[in-house]
C-alpha cells in the first residue's frame, strides 16, 4: 500500500496503531498532515473502529472512510439492522440475544432468556422456523462464525449462544432465520449521491469431496461437514487449495446481481459511509424467486492489493489498485476541501507548507494483523 502512496506522489508516513497515533498527536507531527488514510479497525470495545476517527475529529485532521459515528455503528450488526429496518432497507428479521456469564447453559433461565428476547422482537412468527443463524453482534472478518452458527434444532441454540458468548466476551448475539441463497458482495466507490457500485464478487460454496462406494471420490455428495456460509474457516482459507468456497466476479447484467447492488448501494447512502467499502448481501434462497438482505455493512474496508475483497472486486472491474487508492484519497481530500470553505471552519489549520492548502502528503497506518485474517 505505501509503494502504492508514493508511486501516486505521496508523502507517506506509516503510523501502527492506536497508542502511536497518540504519541504523534501530542508531540504535534500531525500539523505536517493533510490527510490520514485510516485503515485501523481497533482492538478492544464494540467502538474499536471508531477510536481513530474520534481522535482524527477531534484533531480536525481529514480522514478516509466513515467517520466515527457510522464506523461503531456499522460494527454493532444490531443496531446496524434497526436503522435499516427503520428506512425500509431489506435485513432479514432478527432478535438479540442478551447475553450473562453468570447465567449457565445448562439452566433453564438461560432458555427463558433466549424465547423472551425472540418473542419481544417483531420478527417473533420468523425466528420459530429453523434453521436459524446466530453470530455474534461485534465481529468481522467471519470472526465469530463458527460451523455451529446454523442452528438446524432448537435444543442446539442454547449451548451455540453459550460457546459464543465465551469466546467473544459476552458479547450479545444476533439471531437470524438462515438465508440459503447466493452471497454476494458488493464494491462501492464514492460518497453521498457520487457513490457508484465498481463491482461484486459471489462467494460459491462446494460440497467436500465424498467417499464412493467405488473407493474414489465424488463432489455431489452429501457430507454432514458440508458448510454452506462464511465460517472463519471456510472464508479465510487458502484461495489455492479451498475446497469447500471460490470466489467469482459477479456479472453485473445478471438481475439478482444488480438487485443485490441497488440494495447495498441504498443501504451505503443511508449509513453515511464514505469514499469506498464494500457491503455483504445474502438472498433468501436460490433461484429467481429469491430476495437479497443486507447481510454487514464494512465502511473501513481491507485494501491490501491481489488479497483484500474491495481490491480484487477493483481489478476485476478494470480499476487498477493505483487507481483504486487515488480515488479514495480524491473522495476524502474533495470534503476536506468542502469543509475548509465552510462559513464555520475559517480556522487555517497549519498544513506544514504555511498556507493550510490541500497538497500531497497523506499518512497512512497500518492495520494490526494479529487479531484480524487478512482476508477481509
Amino acid at each position: 500500500m505505501s509503494a502504492a502512496l508514493k508511486a501516486l506522489g505521496h508523502n507517506v508516513v506509516n503510523i501502527d496503531g492506536l497508542k502511536p497515533l497518540i504519541s504523534k498527536l501530542a508531540d504535534l507531527s500531525h500539523t505536517k498532515w493533510d490527510l490520514a488514510l485510516n485503515v485501523v479497525e481497533g482492538m478492544h470495545g464494540l467502538a474499536r473502529e471508531a477510536q481513530v476517527p474520534c481522535l482524527l475529529e477531534a484533531y480536525e485532521i481529514p480522514f478516509t472512510f466513515a467517520d466515527a459515528a457510522t464506523t461503531s455503528l456499522c460494527l454493532d450488526k444490531g443496531r446496524t439492522k434497526m436503522v435499516l429496518q427503520h428506512l425500509g432497507i431489506r435485513t432479514a428479521p432478527f432478535a438479540i440475544i442478551p447475553t450473562d456469564s453468570a447465567t449457565d447453559v445448562t439452566s433453564p433461565s438461560r432458555d427463558r432468556i433466549i424465547q423472551s428476547a425472540i418473542e419481544n422482537s417483531r420478527h417473533a412468527a420468523a425466528l420459530q422456523q429453523y434453521p436459524l443463524f446466530v453470530k455474534p453482534i461485534g465481529e468481522g472478518t467471519s470472526k465469530g462464525i463458527l460451523p455451529c452458527c446454523k442452528i438446524n434444532e432448537v435444543q442446539d441454540l442454547a449451548p451455540t449462544i453459550a460457546t459464543l458468548s465465551a469466546l467473544y466476551g459476552n458479547q450479545d448475539i444476533l439471531l437470524e432465520p438462515f438465508l440459503s441463497g447466493r452471497e454476494i458482495t458488493v464494491g462501492i466507490l464514492g460518497t453521498g449521491e457520487e457513490a457508484r457500485v465498481i463491482g461484486a464478487n459471489e462467494y460459491v460454496y462446494k460440497r467436500p469431496p465424498q467417499p464412493s462406494k467405488g473407493g474414489g471420490e465424488t463432489l455431489n455428495g452429501e457430507g454432514e461437514d458440508f458448510i454452506d456460509f462464511a465460517s472463519d474457516s471456510v472464508k479465510n482459507a487458502p484461495m489455492d487449495t479451498n475446497a469447500r468456497m471460490t470466489v467469482v466476479s459477479a456479472n453485473l447484467t445478471d438481475p439478482q446481481v444488480h438487485r443485490a447492488c441497488q440494495l447495498a448501494l441504498a443501504a451505503w447512502k443511508a449509513l453515511g459511509c464514505r469514499d469506498a467499502g464494500r457491503i455483504d448481501t445474502r438472498f433468501d434462497r436460490m433461484g429467481e424467486a429469491g430476495l437479497p438482505y443486507i447481510l454487514e455493512v464494512n465502511p473501513i474496508p481491507g485494501i491490501i492489493p491481489d488479497w483484500s475483497d474491495l481490491s480484487l472486486i477493483a481489478t476485476s472491474n478494470g480499476l487498477s489498485y493505483d487507481r483504486l487508492l487515488d480515488e479514495i484519497i480524491n473522495s476524502a481530500l474533495k470534503r476536506a476541501a468542502s469543509k475548509r470553505c465552510g462559513p464555520q471552519n475559517n480556522r487555517n489549520r497549519s498544513n506544514g507548507n504555511g498556507n493550510g492548502a490541500l497538497s500531497k502528503p497523506v499518512v497512512t497506518r497500518r492495520e494490526r494483523w494479529e487479531e484480524y485474517n487478512l482476508r477481509t
